[in-house]
């Protein structure tokens, strides 16, 4: 748990808890829009994370990303939802632990799926 004076040593994406961090990917993990704070959190200019993978947000897991990335998108196919701890890397490759959340809604055009992924430093 972050104390008051631990998050005052945070940067200002990081203690800046009032906005969600979030961007939408499509359902291979793609990502097609990111808001300015996740921008921010990450280290990318604005418009910088469109057609990444959202692999490259994380620092390296104990197991393969496609690993993770095949069991992540299993449980969304099965429930719609998949949460977790993770460690989140910017674009400098520096890290940080988050929490992240993810589900699956409707898509804009009729028919398709996309994942919103909301990141909470922790």
């Amino acid at each position: 748990m972050t104390t008051g004076a631990d998050r005052r040593a945070l940067p200002p994406a990081l203690a800046d808890t009032r906005r969600p961090v979030a961007l939408v990917s499509r359902s291979d993990g793609r990502i097609i829009a990111a808001n300015a704070a996740c921008e921010r959190l990450f280290g990318y200019a604005p418009g910088a994370l469109d057609a990444r993978h959202l692999s490259e947000l994380s620092a390296a897991p104990a197991r393969s990303p496609e690993d993770r990335a095949h069991t992540i998108a299993r449980e969304i196919a099965k429930t719609g939802v998949w949460s977790g701890e993770s460690e989140g890397q910017r674009a400098d490759r520096t890290s940080f632990p988050c929490v992240v959340s993810l589900s699956e809604i409707d898509g804009a055009e009729p028919g398709s799926r996309v994942w919103v992924a909301v990141f909470t430093p922790t």
